[in-house]
C-alpha cells in the first residue's frame, strides 16, 4: 500500500495534504464508533417517526463525518477509487445493516411468508399454483430452497442480513452502468453514494423483487456496455432542438446506428453472442421469479430498440416470447381466478395514483408526516435528476440509452396500481439512472465541478440525502419491527391450534414461515364488525364465535404488539385490540392459552 499523500484541492483555492492509507482508515474508524454509538438504542421508546426517534445524536454526527470524508476523497488529487470504495462500503453497512445490528427478529411480515414458501417447497418437493400467486412465480423460492437444502441454513437466519448483502451485490452492476456513460470516476462514486443514500423504498430484502432488480441491473450493465454506443450532441445542434425537434431525434438515431455498425466490427462476435444468450437466460430467471419486474425490463429493451440505441434488435421479441410462454402455461391457475384483478385497472391512472399516494396518507399524524416526506423527498430527487440530465445535455452529452432506461418505468402506472405500490417500484427501477444524473449535476464533464462552490454543493447534497433517508427509509420501523414476544406468541399459536383449523391474526404478524398452507388464515380487521362497530369489542368476539361455528371447530386468535401498532398507526384505532383482548378474556367459554407482555393466544369455541 502506497503512503504517497494526496492533495485535496479545488482550483487552487486551498489544499489539504492527507496520506492516502490514513484516509482509507477514516471510514473504518467512523464505522466502529458508529457501532458503539448505536449499541444502547432503546427500541421500545420508538415513535411513529421510526428509527430516527431513538437513534442517538452521535450516530448522526458520525454519518455526517463519513459524508465529509467521502467528499474529501472525491476531490482528492489524484483521486483514489479504493479510498472512495471504503467510504461507500462503510456507508452501505451503516445504512442497511443497522436493523441487523439492533433487532432480535427479522423485520417485515412478508419475510416470514417468503420463508414459509421456501419451507413449503422443501417439504412438498413441488409447487401448488392453487395456493396463492407466489406459487405461480416460484423461481426465487426454488433457488432459496436449493440454497437452504444445500447449506442447512434456515432462510430466516439469513433474512436480517439480506438487505446489506443485496445492496453490496448491486454495486458491481451499478459501477458498470455508470462507467458505460462516463469515464469520470467522480461520477461513478458520487452516483453510488446517491443511490444508497436515496434508496428508501425498502424492496431490498429477502424477496423476489430484490432478486429481480439485481438480475435486471446485470442485464442493463451488459446491454449498456456492449450493445449501446455512446453519443454526444452533434456539433451545431442546440440542446433545445435536440429535445424538441423531431428531425434532430431522427438524425441522432441514424448516427447511433452508424456508430453501432462501426462497433460491431470491433467487438468479438462470439463474445457478443454469448452475452446475448446470457441476457436471455437472466431474463428467463426474472420471468420465473417475479410478477412485475419482467414488464419494465421488456418495455425498456423495446424502447432502446425503437429509438435505435440498442444493436440487438431481436432481443425484445425473444423476451416477449419468454414472458408470453410463462404467462400462458405457468400462471393459468392464478390468472383464471384473478383476471379482472390483473386487467381491471389498465388505463386507470387516477385509481393508480389514489392507491399509491392518497390511500397512504392515513393513520397517526407522525405516520402521515413520514408519508409526506417520502412523497416530497422522491419528487425532489427526481427533479435533481432532471436538472442533471439537462446540464449534461447542455454540456454535449446525450446519454440517449440512459434517458430511455430512466423514462420507461413511468409507463407502468397506466398498466397496474400493483396493490398501491407501483410508485414505490417506479422509484426503485429508475434509481440507478436518477443517481447517475444527480452526480452529473455536479460533474457534467470531466473538467467541470472542481471549484470551491461545487465542493460545497456536494457536501450539501450528501447531507440532504442522508437526512431525508433517516425518515423515508426507516419511518415505518415501529410497524416493520417484531419483538421476541411477537414471535413467541405466534409460535404458541401453532402449538395450540390443531393443523387444518382456522387461525386469526392480521397482516402485520411474523407468521406463516412454517405451516404455510396447513391452516385457514383469517385477518381480524376483515371481520364484519371491525368496520361497522369498532367501538364495541364484544361484537368482534361474536364474529369470532360465528367463524368457529361455521368451521365447526375451535378458532385460535393471536393478538400481539405488532398488530396493535398497525391498528394504531395505520388504521387510526388506538387500544382497539387491547379492548378486544379484554372482551375475549371476559367471554365465557373463551380460553387464554398463552400470554406474554407482547402477545396472547385465545381459543374461541363455536357459539
Amino acid at each position: 500500500m502506497t503512503s504517497t499523500p494526496f492533495r485535496f484541492a479545488t482550483s487552487g483555492v486551498f489544499r489539504l495534504r492527507v496520506p492516502a492509507p490514513a484516509h482509507a482508515l477514516i471510514p473504518l474508524a467512523i464505522g466502529g464508533l458508529w457501532a458503539v454509538a448505536i449499541s444502547g438504542v432503546r427500541l421500545d421508546d420508538m415513535t411513529d417517526l421510526g428509527l430516527v426517534s431513538v437513534m442517538p445524536a452521535s450516530a448522526h454526527v458520525l454519518l455526517a463525518a463519513l459524508a465529509v470524508s467521502f467528499c474529501a476523497a472525491l476531490y482528492a488529487r489524484p483521486m483514489r477509487p479504493w479510498v472512495a470504495l471504503m467510504h461507500v462500503l462503510v456507508l452501505v453497512t451503516m445504512l442497511y445493516g443497522v436493523t441487523a445490528f439492533l433487532y432480535s427478529e427479522p423485520r417485515f411480515s412478508s419475510v416470514y411468508r417468503h420463508a414459509g414458501i421456501i419451507d413449503n417447497l422443501l417439504v412438498n418437493r413441488a409447487t401448488d399454483p392453487t395456493i396463492d400467486a407466489y406459487f405461480n412465480w416460484p423461481g426465487f423460492f426454488a433457488l432459496g430452497g436449493m440454497l437452504t437444502g444445500a447449506t442447512g441454513v434456515d432462510a430466516l437466519a439469513l433474512a436480517p442480513w439480506a438487505s446489506l448483502g443485496l445492496n453490496l451485490l448491486f454495486m458491481p452492476a451499478l459501477v458498470v452502468i455508470f462507467r458505460s456513460a462516463s469515464d469520470d470516476p467522480r461520477v461513478t462514486w458520487l452516483g453510488l453514494w446517491v443511490f444508497y443514500s436515496a434508496n428508501w423504498v425498502g424492496q431490498d430484502y429477502l424477496a423476489p423483487q430484490a432478486a429481480g432488480v439485481l438480475l435486471w441491473l446485470t442485464i442493463l450493465a451488459a446491454l449498456l456496455t456492449w450493445f449501446t454506443p455512446r453519443a454526444n450532441v452533434p456539433a451545431g445542434h442546440s440542446a433545445l432542438r435536440l429535445i424538441m425537434g423531431v428531425a434532430d431525434l431522427r438524425r441522432m438515431r441514424q448516427r447511433l446506428r452508424r456508430e453501432a455498425q462501426a462497433r460491431v466490427t470491433v467487438d468479438p462476435t462470439v463474445r457478443r453472442a454469448g452475452l446475448v444468450v446470457l441476457v436471455v437466460v437472466i431474463y428467463a430467471a426474472i420471468v420465473s421469479g417475479h410478477q412485475l419486474t419482467p414488464f419494465p425490463a421488456l418495455l425498456t429493451v423495446a424502447a432502446l430498440v425503437l429509438f435505435g440505441a440498442l444493436e440487438t434488435r431481436a432481443l425484445p421479441i425473444l423476451m416477449a416470447v419468454i414472458l408470453a410462454a410463462w404467462l400462458s402455461y405457468q400462471t393459468t391457475a392464478y390468472l383464471t381466478g384473478h383476471f379482472d384483478t390483473v386487467t381491471g385497472s389498465v388505463g386507470s391512472t387516477g385509481q393508480s395514483l389514489t392507491r399509491n399516494v392518497s390511500d397512504r396518507l392515513t393513520g397517526s399524524p407522525e405516520h402521515s408526516l413520514i408519508v409526506q416526506i417520502r412523497v416530497w423527498g422522491s419528487a425532489g430527487i427526481w427533479l435533481l435528476a432532471a436538472a442533471g440530465a439537462v446540464r449534461r445535455l447542455l454540456a454535449g452529452r446525450a446519454d440517449v440509452a440512459l434517458l430511455l432506461v430512466g423514462a420507461t418505468p413511468f409507463v407502468l402506472p397506466v398498466l397496474q396500481p400493483y396493490g398501491g405500490e407501483m410508485v414505490l417500484r417506479i422509484f426503485f427501477f429508475t434509481l440507478p439512472v436518477v443517481a447517475f444524473y444527480i452526480s452529473t449535476l455536479v460533474f457534467p464533464t470531466s473538467a467541470a465541478g472542481r471549484s470551491r462552490r461545487s465542493l460545497a454543493a456536494v457536501v450539501v447534497l450528501c447531507f440532504a440525502l442522508l437526512g431525508v433517508f433517516q425518515f423515508t427509509r426507516y419511518g415505518n420501523e415501529r410497524l416493520d419491527r417484531f419483538t421476541s414476544g411477537d414471535r413467541a406468541a405466534v409460535q404458541a399459536l401453532y402449538r395450540a391450534a390443531p393443523v387444518g383449523t382456522t387461525v386469526v391474526g392480521s397482516a402485520n404478524l411474523p407468521w406463516r414461515d412454517r405451516h404455510y398452507d396447513d391452516y385457514t388464515y383469517k385477518r381480524i380487521n376483515r371481520l364484519p364488525s371491525w368496520g361497522t362497530v369498532p367501538d364495541d369489542p364484544s361484537a368482534v368476539v361474536d364474529d369470532l364465535e360465528a367463524l368457529a361455528a361455521d368451521a365447526d371447530a375451535d378458532v385460535h386468535v393471536v393478538i400481539t404488539h405488532s398488530m396493535q401498532v398497525q391498528a394504531e398507526s395505520f388504521q387510526g384505532r388506538p387500544n382497539t385490540l387491547k379492548r378486544v383482548a379484554a372482551a375475549l378474556r371476559a367471554r365465557p367459554g373463551v380460553t387464554e392459552v398463552y400470554a406474554n407482555p407482547d402477545g396472547a393466544v385465545f381459543r374461541v369455541p363455536p357459539a
